[in-house]
């Protein structure tokens, strides 16, 4: 069974005119789904006596005029034409801003307070009868709160909806409520679920909202308005790894052709559609999710060049930040701050680009590093990453700022790593030297500024080797090679980041002159990449601050 959002239908007869009324969330499984409803997007079509109405509420009651009485759960009681319509929020008929065409085959615009403004087919007046001033509040002007971002109504006015099992159909959640994961929700093949922006999800222990090939998540926000995917405990206790995350499966190329996701035979993702659209994430939060077994905040699993991930934080997350498995997917203003295990992690094949980054990880709680990639076989992974900023902050375990390995291609530019790390930069094994030295060399690293461990190049490769069960590079220089005049690497030079080791209120904008502003190479003029990006790092200096507004840093 898919998710169900089609809250409780309620009937009342009322003598002669009896009637029925059939409430449910906008565009999902009734009236507001048909593209050919009066309504559209905005509610199920109903007719009461005559009259259309646009609602989208579970608690709609309707019935003949005279002396009905509304129910306590519902008692505002709105007339017109002998027509009665008892609601429990002035907000749940179309709230007016649509426009007269959508009332097909209707003289008048559709109105507030459950009416048809205007004459009416039947000849009524459409007078309307207010509320007593003990009832719920409903004026002209709609209900007496004050809507949030996107005029969605504070999250402590929102019913919450428990959903689980398969979204089969078309569906969207709305800011209207709030949306508890009790158990996976699985979006299955040709289906796709559709988040509005303020939108907020809390999950319960196991639960993951997961895309199968086929299926499409389409969660756009805004930045004033994020879409917000957290944990169902209490803020103050929550912790990473209480959900599972988010999982996106795709049919881009990966190595092996099909792989299953978490080792499951039922959850198959690649193939050889390079261009594969899993879906678009954008202005959205991800927090406290992951698992210790291999579930990162963030999957993207051979995910194509149709898939949009923009605006996007990974936050707290019990494993890697973002786990990018094969695929054709571009990454663009990605935000990933303290997982558990590496940032931004790639392998079996991932060939996307990836502009505007930023990795910021503590060293005492994370492993491995804040990029990591590798490559297993072919197709070899090679993501092209222009404009990073990587921060470790403070000592800690083993931890690396860029760590290749396995025979991964990779071209990283304009890119700052800031922080104290075991090491800066790390070629970690035979293959990975192999792909460096090659003829053309499959790995860039060029226009960096490596800051924070000293002043040559020398104090940023102490423990480039990595742990002992490592296959090791052969001694390869590491450092040597980083420091090659003709990549114009710079080390020791301080970027000028004004917090950038700050947990809870970081910032990341380098000011005017700061030595980011110069030294860099110029983004590819293509169809992803901002060419104009002429400067080191996630941020133009003296510039605006991307994550502002949409980003947040909670402990717990």
């Amino acid at each position: 069974m898919r998710p169900s959002l089609v809250l409780p239908v309620v009937e009342r007869a009322q003598s002669v005119a009896a009637c029925l009324a059939i409430a449910c969330v906008a565009s999902v499984g009734c009236g507001g789904s048909d593209p050919s409803s009066a309504c559209g997007d905005r509610g199920a079509e109903q007719r009461v006596g005559g009259f259309l109405f646009c609602v989208y509420d579970e608690e709609v009651v309707s019935g003949a005029g005279g002396s009905l009485a509304c129910p306590e759960r519902a008692p505002v009681r709105v007339e017109i034409g002998g027509a009665v319509v008892c609601t429990s929020d002035a907000t749940v008929v179309d709230p007016g801003d649509l426009p007269a065409s959508v009332c097909v085959g209707l003289p008048m615009p559709c109105g507030r307070a459950g009416i048809l403004d205007g004459s009416v087919p039947d000849g009524s007046s459409g007078d309307v009868t207010a509320p007593d001033a003990g009832d719920a509040a409903m004026t002209d002007a709609g209900p007496e709160v004050d809507l949030g971002p996107g005029g969605c109504p504070p999250l402590d006015a929102r019913r919450e909806v428990e959903v689980s099992g398969d979204v089969t159909t078309d569906e969207t959640w709305g800011c209207d409520r709030t949306y508890r994961m009790v158990r996976n929700v699985w979006i299955t093949a040709g289906a796709t679920l559709t988040i509005q922006p303020s939108v907020l999800v809390r999950a319960d222990p196991g639960a993951a909202l997961v895309a199968l090939a086929d299926g499409r998540l389409d969660a756009v926000g805004t930045a004033t308005a994020p879409i917000v995917m957290t944990s169902s405990a209490a803020v103050g206790t929550r912790r990473a790894g209480e959900w599972l995350g988010v999982a996106l499966l795709g049919r881009a190329p990966v190595v092996g052709g099909v792989r299953s996701f978490v080792e499951d035979p039922r959850l198959p993702y690649g193939g050889d559609v390079p261009a594969h659209d899993c879906g678009r994430l954008r202005y959205v939060r991800i927090e406290f999710a992951g698992s210790s077994v291999g579930r990162p905040g963030l999957a993207l699993m051979a995910c194509g060049t149709r898939t949009s991930i923009d605006h996007v934080q990974v936050h707290v997350s019990a494993d890697n930040g973002i786990d990018l498995r094969g695929g054709t997917v571009d990454l663009s203003h990605v935000v990933v701050t303290s997982p558990i295990d590496s940032g931004i992690d790639w392998d079996r094949g991932w060939t996307g680009r990836a502009q505007f980054v930023v990795v910021q990880s503590l060293a005492s709680a994370a492993d491995r590093s804040l990029l990591h990639g590798f490559s297993r076989d072919l197709p070899r992974s090679s993501p092209h990453i222009e404009n990073a900023t990587l921060v470790s902050v403070g000592p800690g375990r083993h931890h690396i700022g860029i760590h290749l390995e396995n025979g991964t291609d990779a071209t990283i530019r304009n890119t700052i790593v800031w922080g104290a790390y075991d090491a800066a930069f790390d070629l970690v094994d035979a293959e990975e030297v192999n792909r460096v030295t090659a003829e053309p060399p499959g790995v860039e690293m060029s226009h960096a500024i490596f800051f924070g461990m000293g002043d040559d190049a020398a104090a940023y490769f102490t423990r480039e080797q990595g742990p002992p069960d490592y296959p090791g590079d052969g001694d390869f220089d590491d450092a040597g090679w980083v420091a090659d005049p003709s990549r114009s690497n710079r080390f020791g030079a301080d970027p000028l980041l004004p917090l950038a080791d700050s947990i809870f209120a970081p910032g990341w904008v380098p000011p005017i002159g700061s030595p980011a502003m110069s030294g860099a190479a110029t983004p590819p003029a293509d169809d992803f990449f901002d060419a104009s990006a002429r400067y080191v790092g996630a941020f133009e200096p003296g510039g605006p601050d991307w994550t502002a507004g949409w980003t947040s840093y909670p402990g717990s």
